[in-house]
């Protein structure tokens, strides 16, 4: 496998994806977006905002603490929230750590970057990440000149091939040092790995002395099925745990957190990524931080009734554009070669279409037929693939009468594509 990072960086559509993702939306502001991973926007922020803020106030006013000091000035590099984000981990999510060991953050991206950072000491580790994957990741590793080794997500429900992929990074003179997983409903490709899987990559970074980067930003979104263990809930001791308020509260707040891993005297993780957060934000903002810890302590610590409501349309948004789909694709004799997967939650699902859909297409299929998706192939490292073939199409943003008319634009400009090529054959 080629390991080298300069021709991972031409494939520029690949760290472009996040300005390209952006930018279309303002491009074509009249067409229907199924591409944009927000949460939806018809819930009251504004409402939260003030609730949470005057919730804190009053959590300072309880327990002496002056309101205005920690809120309007400078605050700990480690952040004011900790104690409350560790309930609600241990709340929603069944993970105990120490609270000394959580760094409130400026979101994920700083959060990946803090990680990295704490981890990669020597030029020739190296950071294993699914492909596809959000851009984010890599482009952190990136800025850190950190060598990336994108594999085919399927590898991460193989144990064995996985260890094989290892053995022979490690043998080649370089050094697997963590291997980077969303392992509950993967953007783009909404995979989701199995408890069997999670343990198998913790008996492997035992095993290959190598650290796990969990990002669980869509674990509170599932709609079916038994929740699975996160990774950290399985072992302290190997896992970086990344998580994000912008998905389960609302992206403008720029809050997220980090909890490291179990410190030993060789390797204090929660002192040194205070350190490193001291020279990139300095302090994720307090007034954003108190809304936050607001909202957490106004619904002990928990966001799974929170979001129960947004849930619920999120769920019945995937069931009306996996019906709409299907019958758009039986219509058109297409079915039997594109089954649906089933998809049990997130934000996304893909569609493999009958031609190659990249950036070109994205334009075309904008500005002629007013619906914007998202080509696959922007968030992978590998060309001529079968991810050409696919696209990512957000479901939660857009009401279902948004939802069928966006995906009536799509399968015509589907159709207009198919008639295009075969006067081409």
């Amino acid at each position: 496998m080629d390991t080298n990072l300069e021709k991972h960086l031409s494939c520029s559509n690949y760290y472009q994806s996040i300005n390209i993702l952006n930018g279309i939306s303002t491009k074509y502001p009249h067409a229907i977006s199924l591409a944009s991973g927000s949460p939806d926007n018809a819930y009251s922020y504004q409402n939260h905002i003030k609730s949470g803020m005057a919730e804190f106030e009053e959590h300072c006013l309880k327990k002496e603490i002056d309101y205005n000091t920690v809120v309007h000035q400078y605050s700990p590099t480690k952040g004011i929230a900790n104690e409350i984000i560790f309930q609600h981990l241990l709340t929603d999510y069944t993970i105990k750590v120490d609270s000394e060991n959580i760094i409130t953050t400026v979101g994920f991206q700083e959060s990946v970057l803090i990680a990295i950072l704490c981890i990669f000491q020597f030029p020739k580790e190296c950071l294993i990440i699914p492909d596809p994957v959000f851009p984010g990741i890599a482009g952190a590793a990136r800025l850190a000149r950190i060598d990336i080794i994108p594999v085919p997500s399927e590898i991460f429900h193989n144990e064995m091939k996985l260890e094989l992929l290892i053995r022979k990074i490690n043998a080649s003179g370089k050094k697997v040092k963590a291997i980077y997983t969303v392992p509950d409903f993967c953007n783009p490709s909404a995979d989701t790995l199995t408890l069997m899987d999670r343990k198998n990559i913790i008996n492997l970074a035992e095993r290959y002395d190598f650290y796990i980067l969990e990002d669980n930003a869509y674990t509170l979104f599932r709609f079916k099925g038994e929740n699975i263990s996160p990774i950290k809930q399985l072992s302290d001791q190997r896992v970086f745990y990344i998580g994000t308020f912008s998905k389960t509260l609302f992206p403008g707040l720029r809050v997220g957190y980090l909890a490291t891993p179990k410190t030993s005297l060789s390797n204090n993780f929660s002192h040194l990524s205070t350190t490193i957060k001291t020279f990139t934000t300095v302090n994720t903002p307090p007034i954003c931080q108190a809304i936050v810890a607001g909202i957490l302590l106004k619904n002990d610590f928990s966001l799974r009734e929170f979001n129960k409501e947004r849930l619920e349309t999120y769920k019945i948004r995937n069931k009306s554009i996996e019906i709409n789909i299907k019958k758009n694709l039986s219509s058109r004799s297409l079915f039997s070669q594109n089954p649906m997967p089933k998809i049990n939650g997130g934000f996304f699902r893909n569609l493999k279409l009958p031609f190659k859909f990249g950036t070109k297409e994205l334009d075309e299929c904008a500005k002629k037929f007013n619906v914007i998706v998202f080509p696959i192939s922007c968030m992978s490292f590998f060309e001529n693939t079968e991810k050409d073939f696919l696209i990512r199409i957000s479901f939660v943003n857009n009401n279902e009468k948004k939802l069928s008319k966006a995906l009536n634009n799509l399968f015509n400009f589907i159709d207009h594509k198919l008639v295009a090529n075969d006067k081409n054959l």
